[in-house]
């Protein structure tokens, strides 16, 4: 058959698929960038890394990124009685990302019981650590001490972490502005070249107005990039794109799109035997072949949304993590995470489409040159499996196993996202 007729055929074959399937009723949808189109760095691709107690279980995929939090470098462990520092573990940190070329961005608080003004109150992690200090000089003294001792290995610190829950804290918008105030003249004077990013937010419900909420309050001047959590449960990534762009808009409207926007966390519980998960978590446990399904469409739809960096939470969790939490070797998701950063570092992400199928479509720029494609099925499509006939082009699913093969004829695709290497 010649190629004029092998795309011929394939023209066909999708045209039938299309119309089939479209009788059904999905919304189609585009999805693109904002701004100018700037190629998806290594330094996109983030993570969480807890290496608890005396164990050690540094990332062996090529992130681009390193989030610090929930990693015992927190201001109560660095700094745990006033004027007396610890920078072992941090340094442990900085050594391990620097060596490796990756980008940390270090979480600042939550407040030692010495320096809180609530110093009884209840927290995540301990009494009044999530309050604010009662001396804003205590503040200042760590921040300046942190970015000094940091300067040149940290790229970018976050003010707070998750500071429109109660858990993590409890003080007011104004001590919150305060707080960002303080920090970004320190970060300034310490090292001018790191970026200073807003306290996350999380919780894509009634909450979904934080960033917002938090730039017009007074935090627009203050900060170098804008952040959310994008958690939702257990949905799929694609039930995140209507709260998410509600979320932009309000963005958008307060800061004038002026500051990029990162994803500084989020991620899935993940069933298992060996965590004693409570009646209200269970519901939202998924397994571990799911979220490794999940993982490349929740991030490449962000990126489709405009977000500049994604931490993945996290490597070596018992409850999260891409470590089976028995064996401590790779689950799915860790080699499928790799494959993702390995395929998509230096492509530039044109837009995303779902179809009247459910297909979707992403089209990118390939790093070298030529044309790359990410299909799969959104979870809504009537038809669960979808084919298109594909000639002179390579394919490869994000299964973390699967390799680049020839296509010749039809190639078949579900809810595991799949790439397509040149002109179908």
């Amino acid at each position: 058959m010649t190629r004029a007729a092998r795309k011929l055929v394939a023209l066909l074959v999708l045209g039938l698929c299309f119309g089939a399937a479209g009788a059904a009723g999905v919304e189609a949808l585009t999805l693109e960038p904002p701004g100018a189109a700037a190629p998806i760095s290594r330094a996109f691709f983030g993570i969480h890394v807890h290496n608890d107690g005396t164990q050690r279980h540094w990332p062996d995929i090529p992130v681009g990124s390193l989030r610090l939090w929930d990693a015992g470098v927190a201001w109560a462990s660095l700094e745990p009685r006033r004027g007396q520092w610890d920078f072992r573990l941090l340094d442990e940190y900085l050594a391990w990302a620097r060596g490796r070329g990756v980008e940390v961005l270090l979480t600042l608080g939550m407040t030692p019981r010495w320096a809180s003004a609530r110093p009884d109150e209840a927290s995540a992690y301990g009494p009044g650590l999530a309050a604010e200090p009662a001396d804003i000089e205590d503040w200042r003294a760590y921040v300046r001490r942190v970015v000094e001792h940091c300067k040149g290995r940290v790229v970018a610190y976050q003010v707070w972490n998750e500071a429109n829950l109660p858990e993590f804290f409890t003080g007011s918008p104004a001590a919150l502005r305060q707080l960002a105030a303080v920090a970004q003249a320190e970060v300034r004077r310490g090292d001018a070249a790191a970026r200073l990013v807003m306290p996350s937010g999380t919780g894509l419900d009634h909450r979904v107005g934080w960033v917002a909420q938090t730039l017009a309050a007074g935090m627009k001047g203050s900060v170098d990039v804008a952040a959310f959590h994008l958690y939702l449960d257990k949905q799929a990534p694609e039930a995140k794109i209507e709260p998410l762009r509600r979320l932009l808009a309000q963005w958008t409207a307060s800061a004038g799109a002026t500051i990029p926007i990162w994803n500084t966390e989020s991620g899935y519980n993940i069933d298992s035997p060996h965590v004693a998960w409570t009646p209200a978590e269970r519901p939202d446990l998924l397994s571990p072949e799911r979220v490794a399904e999940y993982l490349p469409r929740d991030m490449l739809l962000a990126r489709a949304l405009g977000f500049e960096r994604f931490f993945w939470y996290d490597w070596d969790g018992k409850r999260m993590g891409m470590l089976d939490p028995a064996t401590g070797r790779h689950r799915a998701l860790a080699d499928v995470y790799a494959q993702l950063i390995q395929a998509l570092s230096g492509t530039v992400l044109h837009r995303c489409e779902r179809g009247g199928t459910g297909l979707w479509t992403c089209r990118l720029s390939g790093a070298k040159g030529g044309e790359l494609r990410a299909y799969w099925v959104d979870p809504q499509a009537p038809a669960q499996r979808q084919t298109l006939v594909l000639y002179g082009v390579r394919h490869m699913r994000l299964d973390g196993q699967s390799p680049w093969r020839a296509a010749d004829g039809p190639v078949e695709f579900g809810p595991v996202m799949t790439l397509v290497s040149g002109q179908p």
